[in-house]
């Protein structure tokens, strides 16, 4: 399946929500270390909720949604957005045939310090996007939004790694007055603090579950809160009525309902990390089809570094920016296994199938204390017996590495 860039979901979601691209551009250079101060994220607030209004008036009464779920969401990934921005607007692309590798590649001991993330905050997309989806309207996962930070006054708290996985309506396109509204697209978080350089990716998601980073418990503290003001409006005078299902317990059983999905999805998001650590080859810029040609001319060609930033800023402030493609290069000796020999088999017949791939932390650098991860990939097995029962086969070239 051929990639578009256009579909990648920072500019996807800059088309369908253009307002955020005015909120980028005014607290892209509020976002330090990763993270919105207080004041810039209320100012990120206020702005959604102001243009979530505007295009609420212009939606008829039947299709306007009875709570503020969606602003609220749209909000969160306009925050992601800036940080995406603040870090580079660095996006990496991983086609199919690696996505379906990675997804038959167990993640195993691997501690989430062996990743070396290429840049502070990037956008890693799966092109065509998965086979399954999020809860809510019709979709399909197409990659996440990966941060690392340090936290603390003095960067001296625990690090974070997250993960803002997204999703593709695969019911649209959404068009018209409202369109971010109708047609809005599910996502799931996944905050990691990493308490020691051995953590791993379960362990990590553990921690996160327990202390409800990942929100699968709706906050008694919030939840007591909103019905202490309500009871005060009511004393007040005030006709307020208290929902049957609250915000906050609304958000805790969507997440309840995403995470088996997501769990498997930030597994395979682990592997792309540890394949980025391997440090492969990324392709040359590929800028989306609907970009001014004129300013991709300019990036491409200008003799001048300073005509080239200048082409790419404006390019950039209109939702524009190259992705890369992870380049990992496939041998046919090493994609074609089908003659590989099962030693658990003992000689018995068994049909076509795929022997999962895993990670090998292997020992280098001075007194070898340090860990290089090394991919052993999936194989097929048998292939002479036909098609396995499950996966696709990638139709791959020689190539040297």
């Amino acid at each position: 399946m051929a990639f578009d860039a256009d579909a990648l979901h920072p500019m996807r979601f800059l088309r369908q929500f253009p307002e955020a691209k005015a909120i980028i551009r005014r607290e892209v250079n509020h976002c330090h270390n990763g993270l919105l101060s207080g004041e810039a994220f209320q100012r990120v607030v206020n702005a959604g909720m102001t243009a979530y209004n505007q295009a609420l008036d212009k939606l008829p009464f039947e299709k306007r949604p009875a709570t503020t779920d969606i602003a609220v969401a749209a909000i969160g990934t306009a925050a992601h957005l800036v940080a995406f921005a603040a870090g580079g607007r660095n996006s990496i692309w991983l086609p199919a045939e690696i996505v379906a590798l990675l997804g038959r590649t167990e993640l195993g001991d691997i501690r989430l310090a062996d990743m070396r993330l290429p840049f502070r905050c990037f956008y890693l997309g799966f092109a065509g996007g998965l086979e399954v989806g999020l809860p809510g309207a019709p979709n399909v996962i197409d990659g996440a939004y990966v941060e690392s930070f340090a936290r603390g006054p003095n960067n001296d708290v625990a690090p974070s790694l997250s993960f803002y996985i997204t999703s593709r309506r695969t019911d649209g396109p959404h068009r018209g007055p409202g369109a971010w509204i109708l047609g809005h697209e599910p996502h799931f978080f996944a905050p990691l603090t990493l308490n020691s350089p051995g953590d791993t990716l379960q362990g990590a998601l553990d921690r996160a579950i327990s202390a409800n980073d990942v929100g699968l418990r709706p906050d008694p503290d919030a939840l007591a809160r909103l019905r202490q003001g309500v009871e005060e409006a009511r004393n007040d005078g005030f006709p307020v009525g208290l929902p049957a299902l609250s915000g906050y317990e609304r958000d805790a059983l969507y997440n309840q309902a995403a995470y088996p999905t997501a769990r498997n999805v930030l597994a395979l998001l682990c592997n792309a990390l540890c394949l980025l650590s391997t440090e492969p080859a990324l392709g040359a810029p590929e800028w989306p089809k609907q970009a001014p040609a004129s300013l991709v001319n300019v990036v491409e060609n200008a003799t001048t570094p300073k005509r080239r930033r200048t082409a790419a800023g404006r390019l950039a402030e209109d939702g524009y920016f190259a992705v890369r493609r992870l380049d990992f290069r496939l041998g046919m000796a090493e994609s074609r296994a089908d003659e590989a020999a099962d030693p658990d088999l003992s000689g018995r017949e068994v049909a076509a199938h795929w022997r999962r791939g895993h990670w090998r932390r292997q020992p280098h650098g001075p007194g070898l204390t340090e860990r290089r991860l090394i991919w052993i990939r999936p194989v097929l097995v048998r292939q002479d017996r036909g098609e396995p029962a499950v996966g696709h086969l990638y139709a791959v070239t020689e190539q040297d590495r």
